[in-house]
């Protein structure tokens, strides 16, 4: 393809043995502090761009692919869509771009992937040089109100691209800039690089999601010594990206964020792994100056390295929830799990924070700097508790810690990365009680039903419980107990529950109030067929101070046309206060009466009342007197 505006495509079909280019590598040595040389990606990048680039001739061979050569920069102008079909190879024959203001429709398949890719990969490492590799995707937008197609990625490789200090700097193979809808499924990227930010992908003020998708040795890196590179995999500003369902391994960033980086932003990351990423700072994921309520769940953070602070996560001034995440054998010279700086209170809920080590393999879990940062850890299991945290800001701990376990979480076989839990783990139905509305996604990291069981599970991996559970909620009204006491229960399904009630001193026990209907003995048994709500209901027995030999007394009881109380002597002249209750405790009738004589005749309204049980509450200056009355 040449000239820059965007015409008509014209596909030109790979001829056989063809060989695209001079594939010469001349990758150096970056910064990546990779674990062994093997790690390297200069190791991997000269041995899979050879067997790769041979798999992609004997592909176009063998299924007649199509391929667009792109020969200078392409251009999308607005209003316009560009579409490219399955099984297209797009072939950069220099450091060409895409600068995209329209749409652009990437339709590959599993079967035949769209490949963005490039004909010489000569300097691409020297994130410094226009040269090498080809130059990315260029989503823009100046205007917020101009409405674009979105534009949808799907089944696409894109590889051997880079962003340098003499062009765009950020965003290796892509990067989005302005209010652009961008979904990204089902992708692969792979040594892509970036001067700045984003070895793979930079947004910055965009909500794009990116689904099933795999990133591995990317790279944000420069030579600058006072310049960090941030997001070696993908760096986010000022944006609400949505990740799911992607893996990211062997990202590097020499800055902040080896495989993701957030700034500013509001992120939601689930069901993914980081794992073998690297920066000095968060070496699988940076958080900084970033305030968000918004969810990182279900989430492997793994083997990930810091050189300085944070080896499965750093925090500067960032705060995020992170839920039913394991952050696992993570190391760094400060913080092998978690590092806080600058006010940073993100919370944490059902994780596991276990094996992250620190200088020379010290265990270590949490690293808070400063004595401002405040973290919140709720139902979490942390290697060596609260009394291990290390760092200034631990000295006066300004966070919560609440409800937290250190036991060996049993997981099944964590020598195969099995992190789903044994039957027997202490992890299991030891989440917070109000997981539900933490905004959890629905599926642990292999896909099965996160809530399963009595309660959320502490980890990734939700153990799958073969029982059925219903709840059991018991208060009382008026004073007395039950057995067993108030609170909340769970049963297995048609398990049988047996209550009951026993009041206070001048308490009596009226009814049950259930969700089922009411009951009137206080002994009852449940079938635990669904969830119940049951409330014991006491009322206060007569009381009369002065009037030892004498007591109040209704009748006819049951009544149906005329209803008589008599009154204690004692209490001539006085007010006394009559009120009717129903089943349900609630006050549906009341009067006062003045006592001139030892009978009164209650008030016609009180044979108002429909037939059925109900409970007469007299009130004095000397005491209380209840009892029940029916309507006949």
């Amino acid at each position: 393809m040449t000239g820059t505006e965007y015409s008509p495509i014209r596909f030109f079909f790979l001829s056989r043995g063809y060989w695209p280019g001079d594939l010469r590598n001349d990758f150096k040595q970056t910064e990546c502090n990779m674990k062994n040389k093997s790690e390297r990606p200069g190791y991997y990048l000269q041995r899979h761009l050879i067997i790769g680039l041979l798999l992609l001739i004997l592909f176009n061979v063998s299924q007649a692919q199509d391929t667009l050569h792109v020969s200078n920069n392409v251009h999308i102008p607005p209003g316009e869509v560009m579409e490219i079909p399955a099984g297209t190879v797009v072939f950069f024959h220099g450091y060409y771009h895409f600068t995209i203001e329209g749409s652009l429709q990437v339709s590959g398949s599993e079967s035949a992937p769209v490949v963005f890719t490039a004909a010489d990969t000569t300097n691409l490492w020297d994130t410094h040089l226009d040269e090498g590799g080809w130059n990315g995707l260029r989503f823009v937008s100046d205007e917020s109100d101009r409405e674009e197609a979105p534009s949808v990625l799907q089944h696409c490789i894109f590889e051997f691209s880079k962003a340098s200090k003499e062009d765009f700097h950020n965003g290796g193979a892509i990067s989005v800039y302005g209010e652009r809808d961008l979904i990204i499924e089902d992708c692969l990227f792979k040594y892509n690089y970036a001067y700045r930010m984003g070895g793979a992908i930079y947004l910055n003020r965009n909500n794009a999601h990116i689904h099933k998708s795999g990133f591995e040795y990317n790279i944000a890196s420069n030579r600058e010594s006072e310049l960090w590179a941030y997001g070696g995999g993908i760096a986010v500003y000022e944006s609400r990206v949505v990740i799911s369902w992607s893996e990211f391994g062997f990202n590097s960033a020499t800055g902040m964020g080896g495989a993701l980086n957030f700034e500013k932003s509001h992120p939601t990351v689930y069901n993914s792994i980081i794992n073998n990423n690297y920066a000095p700072l968060g070496g699988g994921i940076g958080v900084v100056r970033s305030l968000s309520a918004n969810v990182l769940s279900n989430n492997l953070i793994i083997n990930n390295t810091a050189l300085f602070f944070g080896g499965g996560m750093a925090f500067v001034d960032g705060s995020v929830v992170v839920a039913n995440t394991n952050i696992l054998h993570n190391t760094s010279a400060y913080g092998g799990g978690l590092y806080f700086n600058e006010i940073s209170s993100p919370v944490f809920y059902n994780s596991i924070i276990r094996d992250n080590t620190m200088d020379m393999d010290v265990p270590n879990q949490v690293w808070i700097f400063d004595g401002v940062s405040g973290p919140e850890f709720y139902h979490c299991n942390i290697e060596g508790g609260f009394e291990d945290f290390y760092g200034t800001g631990d000295d006066d701990f300004q966070g919560v810690y609440l409800d937290n376990i250190d036991e060996n979480p049993l997981f099944e076989d964590a020598e195969t990365m099995d992190y789903s839990l044994k039957d027997s783990s202490p992890c299991i139905d030891a989440g917070f009680h109000d997981s539900p509305q933490l905004g959890l996604h629905p599926y642990d990291l292999a896909g099965n039903n996160r809530f399963s069981g009595i309660r959320a599970d502490m980890g990734a991996y939700e153990y799958q419980d073969p029982f059925t559970y219903y709840s059991l909620h018991i208060s009382v009204e008026g004073e007395g107990e039950t057995s067993p006491a108030t609170g909340e229960y769970f049963y297995q399904e048609n398990e049988q529950v047996i209550l009951a009630a026993t009041p206070h001193e001048n308490w009596l026990f009226e009814h049950w109030v259930t969700s089922q209907g009411n009951m009137t003995t206080g002994e009852i048994q449940i079938d635990m067929h669904s969830d119940w709500t049951v409330k014991a209901v006491f009322l206060p027995v007569t009381h009369i101070t002065e009037a030892s030999q004498q007591s109040f007394m209704l009748y006819p009881n049951p009544f149906t046309d005329q209803l008589y109380l008599q009154i204690p002597e004692s209490l001539q002249g006085e007010e006394v206060v009559v009120s009717i209750y129903n089943l349900s405790g609630e006050k549906i009738l009341q009067t006062s009466v003045s006592v001139t004589g030892s009978v009164i005749s209650l008030p016609a309204k009180f044979l108002q009342l429909k037939q059925g049980l109900y409970f007469m509450k007299a009130e004095h200056s000397s005491g209380v007197y209840t009892h029940k009355i029916v309507r006949q």
